[in-house]
């Protein structure tokens, strides 16, 4: 995905059904890693499958909407919304829709604090998946620059993460994997090529626009007999 024409912001997610799923990596994300990391994300990316994560996600979500309808439904026929706002005689459907929304919101604030709960499991879960391939350290170096890459906060304060954030902090990742840091490379020693100089090499060479066109051989012509 040709993320670099919106922004340096590099990732990669799953998405699809059936027949038509796909992994998607930013061309940023190409240009960043090395192999390694790169096929440890593709990895991290199939353990989302593998798991099931989005038929999971659509189900809960189809849950809630259906639970959220069914108590608009009770609630929107309760004279105390109506009247706490000053409608006596009367019960438009939108103050209804209104104060429901208004006295919901703690609960949803709720579900969304559960919710980010259930998606950093599937991160560790999906994480889990790279390691079980052995590309435990890989994940990691790609991990750590991305959050390079992205400017990411690698420590914030544990509460307020386990409030807000929908994937565990990059620290936290780090620890269920097992990561060490790689030693430094020596003074001098080539960097190791990124996935994107790897696919450039392997691309077949452009043709020279400014080369004259070969003339094709014309076949010879067959003499009357």
């Amino acid at each position: 995905m040709d993320g670099s024409t919106r922004s340096a912001h590099s990732n990669a997610f799953f998405f699809g059904f059936l027949k038509n799923k796909r992994v998607v990596l930013y061309d940023t994300l190409l240009a960043q890693l090395s192999l390694g990391p790169l096929l440890a994300v593709l990895m991290h990316e199939v353990g989302h499958w593998l798991h099931g994560h989005l038929w999971k996600r659509l189900g809960v979500l189809a849950l809630v909407m259906l639970g959220m309808l069914a108590l608009f439904a009770r609630a929107v026929n309760l004279p105390v919304l109506y009247t706490a706002l000053g409608f006596h005689n009367e019960r438009p459907v939108v103050v209804g829709l209104a104060s429901f929304f208004l006295l919901a919101g703690p609960a949803m604030h709720l579900l969304g604090f559960f919710s980010n709960l259930w998606s950093r499991r599937f991160e560790y879960q999906a994480d889990a998946n790279a390691a079980a391939a052995g590309m435990s350290q890989d994940l990691g170096d790609g991990l750590v620059a991305i959050s390079v890459q992205n400017k990411g906060n690698m420590n914030p304060d544990w509460l307020y993460s386990m409030y807000h954030y929908s994937h565990p902090t990059l620290l936290e990742r780090l620890r269920a994997l097992g990561w060490q840091p790689r030693p430094k490379s020596p003074v001098g020693a080539p960097a190791e090529r990124t996935a994107a100089q790897l696919m450039a090499e392997d691309a077949p060479p452009a043709p020279d626009a400014g080369a004259p066109p070969q003339e094709q051989p014309q076949p010879a012509a067959e003499g009357a007999n």
